[in-house]
């Protein structure tokens, strides 16, 4: 996995302190006649004042001193500042942290895993500034190719079961690219990640990036006695205008989902420590979804996009028989929270495969994966 360094938190300390000097008793001149003159208050020393603690608070940053045009920053007290929203036509996050930019036009990579592992099928559509997909076959044809990629090599036995793509980029916007193939036994994933151009191919040289076999499920997640990681997603959102890539498994029996949230290192690295970025769990299948009799829920598909220039989350389910599959668009708050609300944002089933995509004779597509980018 990519390296993990904790994210540091500033706290706020204020320093307070009083002082008071209790005053010297003189003695009574009147009564003791020899007595000596009581000392002069005036020649005493000063007694040390109190710190000023006005000037030990703590001074907030703004936006401008960060140089955030939008979103929510750390204040360096303890708190955050929220900076002023983009213009007409422009959103946070979409090409830097905290940068303005015009809404991005994006693609989306449409794609399916058959159950033997053998074989990979994808799809490049188009993105309407609506969000409306063009996943026309005759225009979007799918093509295939072979599994496991060059540079990954299996252990005996072993086939890949599922495929995970996310696009994202650094704080300062550089592309990255993270693929990740899981085994089908749910014991390991290997995992590649690499710089890539601002445009151009989505190509990570192995020989450069080489893929790295992790271990599963991994730290912080506890699968049910006899399950085992059965499906994986993954995808880029911004939050509070800051990059996030949200990574996550579906346990083998189709009854609940984990994911994490991960934060965005300066290089590019994810920051997925669990006892920083803990996994939440999601019970299977969500309301609004029913697999057919004797099926679960296989796997999860998720990629962010833009309607009219507000960000949305697709999120969506397969059946492990490769049957079907639903999905649904859900609103993305400017923090990243979701509202799938299957009432207010019901599910729309599909039959599998589709027009224009046809397995190997006695495999099915049980696994898919989605990612948009910008091309």
């Amino acid at each position: 996995m990519p390296r993990t360094p904790l994210p540091v938190i500033i706290p706020l300390w204020f320093a307070a302190a009083c002082g008071s000097v209790s005053p010297v008793d003189a003695p009574d001149a009147a009564s003791t006649p020899d007595a000596p003159a009581a000392p002069d208050a005036a020649a005493e020393p000063d007694a040390t004042p109190a710190p000023d603690a006005a000037s030990d608070a703590c001074v907030q940053t703004t936006c401008a001193a960060a140089g955030a045009a939008c979103g929510v920053i750390a204040d360096g007290c303890g708190g955050t500042v929220t900076c002023d929203p983009c213009g007409a036509g422009q959103v946070c996050g979409a090409t830097a942290d905290h940068a303005c930019a015009p809404t991005p036009t994006l693609k989306l990579r449409n794609g399916f895993v058959q159950s033997d592992g053998a074989k990979a099928h994808s799809q490049t559509c188009d993105v309407a500034a609506s969000g409306v997909l063009d996943c026309t076959t005759t225009t979007h044809p799918f093509a295939a190719f072979a599994l496991p990629p060059s540079g990954l090599t299996l252990p005996a036995g072993a086939r890949i079961a599922d495929r995970t793509i996310v696009v994202y980029r650094t704080p300062t916007g550089a592309r990255r690219l993270l693929t990740a193939y899981l085994q089908a036994d749910g014991a390991r994933e290997y995992v590649q990640s690499c710089a890539m151009p601002a445009t151009g191919p989505l190509t990570c040289d192995p020989a450069t990036s080489p893929y790295v076999a992790v271990a599963l499920p991994p730290a912080g997640v506890t699968l049910a006695p006899g399950t085992h990681v059965g499906g994986r997603f993954g995808y880029a959102f911004v939050a509070d205008g800051r990059i996030k890539v949200r990574q996550g498994y579906v346990q083998s029996d189709g009854t609940r989902s984990v994911s994490q949230d991960c934060d965005v290192a300066a290089d590019g690295a994810l920051v997925c420590d669990p006892a920083t970025h803990p996994f939440q769990v999601v019970a299977l299948p969500p309301s609004g979804v029913t697999p057919a009799a004797g099926t679960v829920i296989r796997d999860r598909y998720t990629y962010a996009f833009y309607a009219d220039g507000v960000p949305k989350l697709r999120s969506g389910y397969v059946q492990s028989d490769g049957a079907q599959s639903w999905s649904q668009n859900c609103d993305v708050a400017p923090s990243g929270a979701l509202d799938c609300d299957p009432v207010t944002h019901p599910f729309a089933a599909f039959a599998q495969p589709g027009t224009g995509l046809v397995p190997d004779a006695g495999t099915v597509l049980d696994h898919r994966y989605a990612f948009t980018y910008v091309e």
